[in-house]
């Protein structure tokens, strides 16, 4: 019944039911043993999006590295003592984008073999990618084991010393005096007390000037306390107002004792004009308050 089925299918079968299946097979991928893989529209298409990818990966890994032997160029030709280590720290840079660089287009090569058949070429880019790992573990270690020697057997100040010395130019003598000859000539060879003379010169410029000050303003109050500015003040203050029958005279608390004393005996409560007049009948203030006026401004010209 099966083959009879098979048979109907393929169109008959002359022999065994395998050979039914595989026929059926063949029409559909071209035959097994001769059809290709690598020709179908399926297989085309992952190709060439590997082949991009793999294109992408090469050209960023180039961009990268080229940036980092760059840089360290620069390094190196403005300080040349550093060029072991910054040379192997570039190494060590670019050897890891290498190797994720033939660790992505070795993969992305066995899934072309495999999505094309090819199942010794999957089996040769994975032994690739592999030995890629293990060849680039090792010079990656080898490049940390240099950079360690070169910090390891040399000392620390020899090596502050060569950059200062690349930086500066040759300088002969012990480390230290060499930094100290740096300082020096950084600080033009400044004395310390002449920065300190510097620095309290302005302060006592100040004090001084305060002091003069003081003394100026005591010297101010001593005369005006011993001339007779004070005599002046007190004349001013006894002055004479009005004349006739209401003339006040004296100084300021007799005059406002004669006001109040007046309002008070010569007004009645209650009656607005009692004796006929008003408090300024009374109180008479006549043109003498503008020799008032003019003495007074006069006198402000003795302070």
């Amino acid at each position: 019944a099966v083959t009879g089925i098979s048979g109907g299918i393929t169109g008959g079968v002359g022999s065994n039911p395998l050979e039914a299946v595989t026929g059926i097979i063949g029409g559909i991928t071209g035959g097994i043993t001769g059809g290709d893989l690598a020709n179908n529209p399926i297989t085309g298409a992952i190709q060439t999006g590997i082949d991009i990818l793999q294109g992408v990966e090469s050209l960023k890994t180039e961009i990268i590295n080229t940036g980092i032997n760059t840089v360290a160029d620069t390094i190196i030709s403005a300080v040349p003592q550093v060029e072991h280590p910054v040379g192997d720290l570039a190494d060590l840079g670019t050897l890891s984008f290498e190797t994720s660089r033939d660790t992505v287009n070795g993969t992305l090569e066995a899934i072309s073999d495999l999505s094309g058949g090819d199942l010794s070429g999957v089996l040769e880019s994975a032994t690739g990618v592999v030995g890629t790992l293990i060849n680039n573990s090792s010079s990656a270690a080898d490049i940390l084991q240099h950079i360690t020697n070169d910090f390891a057997f040399g000392n620390p100040l020899d090596i502050a010393t060569g950059v200062i010395d690349g930086i500066t130019g040759t300088i002969s003598g012990s480390p230290l005096v060499s930094i100290s000859e740096i300082i020096t000539n950084i600080g033009n060879g400044f004395d310390s007390g002449d920065v300190i003379s510097g620095i309290a010169q302005p302060i006592q410029t100040g004090i001084t000037n305060a002091n003069l000050a003081i003394d100026t303003l005591q010297d101010n109050l001593t005369n005006l306390a011993s001339d007779s500015t004070f005599e002046t003040i007190d004349s001013l203050i006894n002055v004479n107002l009005g004349g006739g029958d209401y003339h006040i005279s004296g100084s300021v608390d007799s005059i406002l004792n004669a006001i109040t004393g007046t309002v008070s005996s010569t007004i009645a409560v209650g009656e607005p004009n009692p004796n006929g007049g008003s408090v300024t009948d009374l109180i008479s203030l006549p043109s003498q308050l503008t020799s008032l006026t003019d003495n007074l401004f006069s006198s402000i010209n003795h302070f």
